[in-house]
């Protein structure tokens, strides 16, 4: 339901007890965006050129939002883990890191970013994505000045924290 909101479309429920329950969403069809400059809505062409790295261990997460970030202009790298984050760094710099709260191996994103920066040697901008909503992970996020969005994330809302994210870049320094 939640993810339906986020896209602005409605899910139907039909259940009968002892045979079963068919969920429903309704699509609107569309066509793919052209990825011409000129014809990105304002927000997204401001994006045009960030260098993102996107940490998620789940495949189809990563996927998703390579694309939508693809069709921004924004250069996004993607990666499973924070060991694969370290490995990407000598050849991709970004401006702005998501990371996932909870990645596998009992591994976080608050470490995989914490990793990033103290290699990188600056604070580069940052923000956990994550379906917990635990109090404690605003905290989290909070200590370590990071950003905190709640899955599943609206399109306007990831293009918001970027260029919020990419206008701090010009303003963090130091680890």
């Amino acid at each position: 339901q939640g993810l339906a909101k986020a896209m602005g479309v409605s899910v139907e429920l039909v259940s009968r007890p002892g045979r079963g329950t068919v969920f429903r969403v309704s699509l609107p069809q569309g066509l793919r965006p052209s990825l011409a400059p000129e014809r990105l809505p304002a927000s997204a062409q401001a994006l045009r050129g960030l260098r993102v790295l996107l940490i998620d261990d789940d495949e189809s997460v990563r996927l998703a939002m390579s694309d939508l970030m693809g069709v921004w202009g924004v250069q996004c790298e993607v990666v499973a883990s924070a060991d694969a984050a370290l490995q990407c760094l000598s050849r991709f710099v970004p401006d702005v890191v998501l990371a996932d709260y909870r990645l596998r191996s009992a591994e976080t994103g608050l470490q995989a970013v914490a990793a990033v920066r103290e290699r990188l040697g600056m604070r580069v901008p940052a923000a956990l994505v994550t379906g917990d909503t635990a109090v404690e992970r605003l905290h989290d996020a909070q200590a370590q000045g990071l950003a905190l969005l709640h899955k599943p994330v609206p399109a306007d809302l990831l293009q918001s924290l970027l260029r919020d994210l990419a206008v701090a870049k010009g303003e963090v320094s130091g680890v």
